[in-house]
């Protein structure tokens, strides 16, 4: 196999598009990749940021992952493939989310309804019941709503 170049090409953005793009040409062909990206480091919207909670007496900080919300097998096959190619290993998770506002006033986990009750408190405040009864509203509507046509007014 000669090491002489038939192509070459600049790919803009060192997000995962871009990294996957130059990865694949490197690895398929004989093309001289170059990649262009704005910020001082690749990976575009995935990246992993890192926090110290206002709250902080003793300098801990947490890793939040920010960008990249849902991975699994199923909905993204090909990249499944390549992370293993990779070496890249994944780890199950569960898809929860969960929210503490104003020094936990307002506390809300996605678990069951021990996260919905998570300051037990808030059950007596008519904000939560009007939170709650959003949350009944959004979930029997959104559905309906994604059916319509892309023009359909409603949908704004």
């Amino acid at each position: 196999m000669s090491s002489t170049v038939d192509k070459k090409v600049a790919i803009i953005g060192g997000g995962v598009s871009g990294l996957a793009c130059a990865w694949h040409l490197h690895i398929n062909s004989k093309t001289e990749v170059h990649i262009f990206e704005a910020e001082d480091r690749l990976g575009g919207h995935a990246h992993t940021i890192n926090i110290q909670p206002k709250n902080s007496t003793n300098g801990e900080s947490v890793d939040v992952d920010v960008g990249f919300m849902v991975f699994n097998d199923s909905n993204y096959p090909n990249m499944t493939q390549w992370f293993k190619e990779l070496g890249i290993e994944s780890e199950l998770t569960d898809m929860s989310l969960s929210v503490s506002l104003d020094n936990g006033h307002m506390e809300w986990a996605s678990t069951d309804l021990s996260g919905l009750l998570a300051n037990k408190s808030q059950i007596l405040r008519p904000s939560f019941h009007r939170f709650v009864k959003d949350m009944v509203r959004f979930n029997k509507e959104a559905g309906k709503i994604l059916l319509l046509p892309l023009d359909d007014p409603r949908r704004q």
